[in-house]
């Protein structure tokens, strides 16, 4: 009777594993960033057409970089949407997939304002006054690179007056248009999408960083990149099809390039003068 309920279990067991499960979706990860609201509307329009186009794709919205680098190392999603100071911190375990391309690459790159009637001409003559950053230690754009070009030009944090975290973009723009902030700094993508009208007229940039690298989409290092080929043929191929390029237009992305990681020296000149001045970030 064991012998009979032995080679029952067996059979059965067999039958199990002989069914073919469906697979899972691919799950991509993404920082909420400036706002959750934001992210989910962005990725919301590309995974729509993804999955129109027949890619099986979710994507899920974390509170910030760290908890989407941990859940991609824990195998709860498959590919991250990263800024380059994540992809930096990690790129021993983390393998770039695609990069994020903007239109006009100096769209990357860091802008310093002022009202258009401050007085303050140069960056150097920063010290004594309010600095309002979008966010602190998130991103390379909203935190490391505008510090660093402030240490380039002899500003440090105790020779502002204050450091203003406004939350977003358009709150360091708008604070700085309007008075409340005496100087600020954020992405000239955002100044450019942000600036139009009366604000055209009350705001003057005094300095820019070099172009930045643009967020990426990595994979586990350890994964490869096989098992994703067609998610990355669809990305890539999106600016040239109308309803792609729809998409991208309803998200915000200008489109998706293979990863050259050009523009990372720039990022790790930055990233290291920042570091000579107040010290290695985790």
């Amino acid at each position: 009777m064991r012998s009979f309920a032995r080679i029952l279990s067996a059979v059965f067991a067999l039958f199990i594993f002989s069914i073919e499960l469906p697979a899972l979706p691919i799950k991509i990860g993404v920082p909420a960033g400036e706002s959750g609201l934001e992210a989910n509307r962005s990725w919301g329009a590309i995974v729509a057409y993804l999955r129109r186009r027949g890619t099986d794709v979710e994507f899920e919205v974390f509170e910030n970089h760290r908890v989407v680098v941990k859940n991609l190392r824990e195998r709860f999603i498959d590919l991250a949407f990263l800024d380059p100071l994540w992809y930096r911190r990690f790129s021993s375990v983390l393998a770039p997939f695609l990069e994020s391309s903007f239109a006009d690459p100096k769209s990357a790159s860091v802008l310093i304002v002022v009202p258009k009637a401050s007085i303050i001409y140069r960056i150097e003559d920063l010290a004594g006054v309010s600095f309002a950053l979008a966010s602190e230690k998130e991103t390379a754009g909203s935190y490391f690179v505008p510090l660093a070009l402030l240490a380039r030009a002899g500003i440090r944090h105790r020779h502002l007056r204050k450091i203003v975290y406004s939350g977003t973009a358009a709150s360091v723009l708008k604070g700085v248009a309007y008075g409340g902030l005496e100087s600020g700094s954020l992405l000239s993508s955002a100044f450019r999408s942000e600036l139009s009208g009366k604000l055209a007229e009350t705001v003057r940039v005094i300095a820019e960083s070099e172009p930045l690298p643009a967020a990426l989409l990595a994979v586990r290092r350890e994964d490869g990149m096989a098992k994703y080929e067609k998610l990355r043929g669809e990305l890539l191929a999106m600016e040239t099809e109308r309803e792609g390029r729809a998409a991208l237009d309803e998200s915000g992305f200008s489109g998706f390039i293979l990863p050259s990681l050009t523009a990372y020296g720039t990022l790790e000149k930055y990233l290291l003068e920042y570091e000579a001045v107040y010290g290695a970030e985790d």
